[in-house]
């Protein structure tokens, strides 16, 4: 029996326009980002920082006393080192609106503390983007899964050495000490969100110490670090630690080595007389920022 193409097309503009009519409210199972819920709380109180009071504060940053941890000479279990580096960890970041989709969204790298108030991450965490609309961004600290602690201020600045040292509105932080004499061998850990896969716990040792500029010296603005713990975006900032739970240093960023292989077997080629492409030979180059580096920044800084 054939069904009048009356009725369908009823029956089609019906459903047109239950669906039309349909709310937009999110579903329940919808994730909710906790930090950026809190990041908004907070920003509408007024108590964050506003990234561009914070761009201020970079071209002037004001040295503050800290108080450094002392090393530690007491070699620990790899699991013991991971509690270590989770307490100390910090993540630091940017609640942004973005020029492209006007939404609202958090940027995340790592960083970790030094002092009970005081942390470290990378410079480059907290750049904005292009996609950043700096008028309605604030800097942040998150502790935990998400315990939201404000940026207080710039206490040093070095984007050439990647590096910043920043005090926050806490008093509890766990701070990890700074190594003072790491060499070429030795084991090195790292407890990190490799783009966004959270508390990822890796092992390797210190590859080699370098300067980005060998014509500078010595200076440690253009010291790196290569090792071979595992990182990728979103480490950027998270601690190197040593066996002894010393940080050794920071991420800094990541790099390949890439080189194709010649065909040396000219019968084996293409339809089109063109050898195919070997295998290449892949590397990756881990660089750290010295802490030796950071600890010679702070010393530096006029107080």
């Amino acid at each position: 029996m054939n069904t009048p193409i009356s009725i369908l097309l009823g029956s089609l503009l019906l459903n047109t326009l239950l669906f039309a009519e349909a709310p937009t409210t999110p579903a329940p199972h919808q994730h909710i980002d906790p930090v950026l819920v809190k990041t908004t709380e907070l920003a509408g109180q007024g108590k964050l920082m506003s990234l561009s009071a914070f761009s201020e504060q970079l071209k002037a940053p004001r040295l503050d006393k800290i108080l450094l941890p002392a090393p530690s000479t007491q070699p620990m279990r790899g699991r013991d080192i991971a509690t270590l580096a989770s307490k100390g960890q910090v993540r630091v970041g940017i609640r942004f609106k973005c020029n492209k989709c006007e939404n609202w969204h958090v940027n995340l790298g790592g960083g970790y503390a030094i002092a009970k108030d005081t942390i470290v991450t990378a410079f480059h965490v907290l750049e904005p983007g292009e996609n950043i609309r700096t008028g309605d961004a604030h800097v942040f600290a998150v502790r935990g899964e998400n315990e939201v602690i404000p940026v207080k201020a710039v206490l040093v600045a070095n984007k050439e050495l990647d590096a910043l040292v920043l005090r926050l509105e806490a008093t509890d932080l766990t701070p990890l000490p700074f190594a003072r004499d790491p060499q070429v061998g030795d084991p090195v850990f790292c407890w990190s969100d490799p783009n966004g896969v959270r508390n990822y716990f890796s092992n390797g040792i210190i590859n080699r110490f370098y300067s980005r500029r060998p014509s500078k010296g010595a200076d440690p603005i253009f010291q790196r670090i290569n090792v071979s713990t595992d990182w990728a975006i979103g480490s950027s900032g998270s601690a190197v630690l040593d066996e002894c739970g010393n940080v050794v240093g920071h991420v800094g960023s990541i790099s390949s080595i890439m080189k194709e292989r010649k065909n040396d077997n000219p019968a084996n080629t293409t339809k089109d007389n063109h050898p195919p492409k070997a295998p290449s030979t892949l590397m990756n180059l881990h660089e750290a920022i010295p802490a030796k580096s950071i600890l010679a920044l702070i010393q530096s800084q006029p107080r």
